[in-house]
């Protein structure tokens, strides 16, 4: 599975923006690894289906856009990073 990664652009509170820097940090990741890793965690956690991207679509829709911010909000909270 050597495909070249997506890039995607996000946009996050600063609130937000602080702690995943912190946890990266903390992590001794660079932001992207910690994003990856943090998105990792919820999606894993998370029952299949939750979040449905299909290798066959070149761009991730608002609403997937929108439910992968909310995963990984969601793992920025349960590893206490912001409650």
């Amino acid at each position: 599975m050597n495909k070249k990664p997506t890039s995607i652009t996000v946009r996050l509170g600063e609130d937000l923006l602080h702690q995943v820097r912190l946890s990266a940090a903390h992590n001794a990741h660079s932001m992207n690894a910690e994003i990856t890793r943090l998105l990792r965690l919820a999606l894993r956690d998370n029952p299949p289906g939750s979040v449905h991207i299909s290798s066959k679509t070149p761009k991730l829709s608002k609403e997937d856009i929108a439910e992968l911010v909310r995963l990984f909000e969601e793992a920025v909270i349960r590893i206490g990073l912001r409650e």
